[in-house]
């Protein structure tokens, strides 16, 4: 498999699960979509480091690909902070009893000041 497609596999693999994060995608396996914010961001992240490393490298289909990705999953992301800051519902936490401290102390789910400032994360990660 030549390189322009194991790095387009790769930016559509890391795509894929944030959009499972983000509660676009349900796993084949479970009734209920689940949101992690935190596990999304840093699947964008990922792709954002990417992105950055491999300036001036890739082929216009890959670059095309890569900006057009983090911009839709930037957006997904904005998205669902707001729905978590209006509605937040049991269904955004784990639900592993033994994570469930850990994941409530930094979850961005806890109130609107804390999707706020979640949000503020997100921007400054992704400014200019």
């Amino acid at each position: 498999m030549d390189q322009s497609r194991l790095f387009i596999g790769l930016v559509l693999e890391k795509a894929q699960l944030a959009f499972l994060f983000l509660g676009r995608i349900r796993p084949p396996e479970e009734k209920e979509t689940k949101i992690d914010l935190d596990a999304a961001r840093l699947q964008i992240d990922i792709l954002e480091m990417l992105q950055q490393k491999t300036r001036g490298n890739l082929t216009k289909e890959e670059e095309n690909l890569l900006n057009d990705t983090l911009t839709e999953l930037r957006l997904a992301y904005v998205e669902a902070v707001e729905r978590q800051k209006q509605q937040p519902s049991p269904q955004a936490q784990p639900s592993t009893s033994s994570s469930t401290a850990q994941s409530d102390s930094s979850s961005t789910t806890q109130s609107g000041e804390d999707s706020d400032s979640a949000r503020r994360r997100f921007f400054k990660s992704y400014g200019p």
